[in-house]
């Protein structure tokens, strides 16, 4: 169960980082993605300049997290990470770094999926190009993040050591949990869900 302290209202939810052990982290935040989308949220919450590594994490009765179960080849969830938020439980599908934490936030809520890999993930995941559909679904996410003290190339080796540590079945690039399978499975839906220009 998550802890909580309301901040303005909205709860600002902490989740202590229970992996990967190495992160340095220097502040530590857990939103629902509906209240940081908000301009205010993102404007005094979101880190400017500052490099993070972030989840995103889906609600159990997501379609996302409801395609992962059905998966019949194997199983995507029992070694994923989850938290439970009042009766909810979540899961952290999916990991990545920004070097301007709210620059890389606002492209994966724009809906632009080129610009997001974690959008054009989810398009080909639940086989559409409507981006108002894949909006929907981040809008029902929490997002967390922790501020990174570190450079542009350590904060690429700490987000492939991260992926390495923990079992995240959206991530396809440096992740050597996932099957080929699965692997394939993703970049085939992915490809026949773009659309050219």
């Amino acid at each position: 169960m998550l802890t909580s302290s309301g901040v303005n209202g909205i709860d600002n939810r902490r989740l202590l980082l229970q992996q990967p052990p190495i992160i340095l982290i220097m502040q530590h935040y857990f939103y629902p993605i509906k209240d940081l989308a908000a301009d205010n949220k993102l404007t005094t919450d979101l880190p400017h300049k500052v490099p993070i590594l972030y989840r995103w994490w889906f609600p159990e009765e997501s379609e996302p997290v409801k395609i992962l179960r059905a998966y019949e080849a194997e199983d995507l969830l029992s070694k994923t990470l989850t938290a439970t938020i009042g009766e909810t439980k979540y899961y952290a599908l999916y990991l990545g770094k920004g070097i301007n934490g709210r620059r890389r936030f606002k492209n994966h809520i724009s809906p632009r999926k080129r610009i997001s890999t974690l959008r054009r993930t989810l398009s080909g995941l639940l086989n559409t190009d409507d981006e108002s559909k894949i909006s929907k679904v981040l809008q029902e996410c929490y997002y967390e993040w922790c501020e990174m003290a570190c450079s542009k190339d350590e904060l690429s080796d700490r987000e492939e050591q991260a992926i390495k540590d923990g079992y995240y079945p959206l991530n396809l690039s440096e992740n050597e949990h996932i099957s080929t399978t699965w692997r394939l499975f993703l970049k085939n839906q992915r490809k026949s869900a773009e659309t050219p220009d």
